[in-house]
């Protein structure tokens, strides 16, 4: 995933510079509004910076501290604007997902758990 880093602490989806990571709920892409839970600090010499929630509350991770697990959803119609959803390949398993309305995944193995998709409007 690429990122942008905005001069207003809101760190953007590079591919939709409108939506933002946005901590509660889990980790999300929201709509950027310049929220609470949207708004980030870097801190740290070069070289072992790290990244905050602009008010001290949670951090982006992947130490050794084991992060909450769970589901992590993206919903490609409102996300997006693809009122048909998207084609979705899996990268790494390079397998085919089909057309899907938003694309859910399982982070229960905790901190560091990636994915990697290409959507293709539907």
């Amino acid at each position: 995933m690429a990122w942008t880093l905005n001069s207003n602490g809101t760190i953007a989806a590079a591919f939709s510079p409108n939506l933002c990571f946005d901590f509660e709920g889990g980790g999300t892409l929201e709509t950027c509004t310049g929220a609470r839970g949207q708004t980030w600090k870097i801190s740290g010499p070069p070289g072992a910076q790290h990244i905050t929630a602009d008010d001290g509350v949670g951090c982006v991770s992947n130490g050794f501290t084991p992060q909450p697990r769970g589901t992590l959803s993206f919903d490609i119609v409102s996300g997006l604007g693809w009122a048909s959803g998207a084609t979705v390949r899996d990268l790494w398993n390079h397998t085919d997902l089909g057309v899907v309305q938003s694309v859910e995944v399982d982070v229960s193995r905790g901190n560091g758990t990636s994915f990697v998709y290409k959507l293709t409007k539907a």
